[in-house]
């Protein structure tokens, strides 16, 4: 028999964090609990243990492995960018961004995390792809910050992402439609667009 499974997932806003305890069974996955803590990121040092303290509550009789989180992080927090890069294959893509990351960010390759997903062909070896990128102090921050729960999350991503995941999940995309997710903030909005599921704009 297959254990239930708990998980915990943080969405970093703006202004607040959510917290999330997730529970897998054998047919479905379901929301055990959530919490809506109002913080302004980065924090004051006077802050930190008060959030810390806010997760220890939250999570106390949850049976949740500290590597079982997900944190989800602002789009605003991040740069995105569709780039096409001439390649034999895909195979040879994440050896020659090594080298081509450089001139597609606003700052040092060195200064962040990234990761890079394959859209698509759009020519004879030519790929369309998008570009992910944090700053590394962000990242390091916020492990640091959850260690002292002690959380270590295994998932770091945009929550525009995870709710782009959660849809696929639920109901899928045809291959042709194109949708429209609009994301509602206090202060920003923000636009993605889909074809088939995968993210074309943002």
């Amino acid at each position: 028999m297959i254990p239930y499974q708990n998980s915990l997932g943080i969405e970093i806003r703006e202004d607040a964090v959510v917290l999330v305890h997730l529970r897998r069974t054998l047919s479905e996955t379901r929301i055990q609990n959530s919490i809506v803590i109002p913080f302004s990121f980065p924090l004051a040092p006077e802050a930190e243990a008060e959030f810390v303290d806010s997760l220890k509550r939250f999570i106390r009789n949850m049976r949740v492995r500290p590597e079982r989180t997900v944190v989800g992080l602002p789009r605003k927090s991040a740069v995105l960018k569709f780039i096409e890069i001439p390649s034999l294959n895909k195979e040879t893509i994440p050896q020659l961004l090594e080298y081509e990351i450089e001139r597609h960010l606003p700052f040092n390759p060195e200064e962040v995390y990234y990761d890079f997903d394959v859209i698509e062909k759009t020519g004879e070896n030519i790929y369309r792809v998008l570009i992910t990128a944090v700053k590394k102090d962000m990242i390091d921050y916020l492990k640091d910050l959850l260690e002292r729960v002690p959380l270590k999350p295994k998932i770091f991503d945009l929550s525009t992402f995870g709710i782009i995941n959660a849809l696929k999940l639920g109901n899928g995309f045809s291959d042709n439609k194109i949708d429209t997710l609009i994301f509602m903030g206090q202060r920003d909005i923000e636009l993605g667009m889909l074809q088939g599921g995968v993210l074309k704009y943002s």
